[in-house]
C-alpha cells in the first residue's frame, strides 16, 4: 500500500537526517560560504533528488490505479515538508533533533502519511486537470 511505502521511505530519510554525522554536515554547510553552484549540486543530490523519488511514487501509485497525480511534485515537498517538520531547524541551531527516537519518529511519520493521505481527492478528483484540495 502506498502508506506503507511512504512511512518505510520518511523513517529512513528521518533516521538519516538526525543521524551525528549528518547533522554535522548541515552545520558546516550552513557555517561556510559556498559557491552558488555547490549549493545547487547539493540541493540536487539531497532535497531535489528526495522530492523526485516521492513524486515518481505517488504517479507510479495512481497510474497502478488507472489515475494521474497532477501534482506530484507539489504534493512530495509538501509531503517532505510535513514530515521534516521543524527537525532541520532544530539541527541547524544545535538543539536535540526530536525524532531521532526511532519510537517517536515512526509515529510521527505515520501520523503526517495519514493525514497527508486523507486530504488526497478520490476518485474523478484525482485525474489529471482535474481540481481538488489537497
Amino acid at each position: 500500500a502506498l502508506a506503507e511505502v511512504l512511512e518505510r521511505f520518511l523513517d529512513s530519510m528521518l533516521a538519516f537526517v538526525t543521524e551525528p554525522a549528518y547533522q554535522a554536515y548541515l552545520q558546516a554547510i550552513a557555517a561556510l560560504p559556498q559557491p552558488q553552484a555547490d549549493l545547487q549540486r547539493i540541493w540536487r543530490l539531497g532535497p531535489q533528488q528526495a522530492i523526485d523519488a516521492v513524486a515518481a511514487l505517488l504517479r507510479r501509485h495512481a497510474a497502478a490505479q488507472g489515475r494521474a497525480w497532477p501534482a506530484a511534485e507539489r504534493d512530495a515537498e509538501m509531503l517532505l515538508g510535513m514530515a521534516m517538520g521543524l527537525e532541520l531547524a532544530r539541527i541547524l541551531y544545535r538543539q536535540p533533533p526530536r525524532l531521532a527516537n526511532a519510537r517517536l519518529r515512526r509515529g510521527h511519520v505515520r501520523a503526517v502519511v495519514g493525514r497527508f493521505l486523507e486530504g488526497r481527492p478520490r476518485g474523478e478528483a484525482a485525474v489529471e486537470g482535474a481540481t481538488g484540495r489537497v
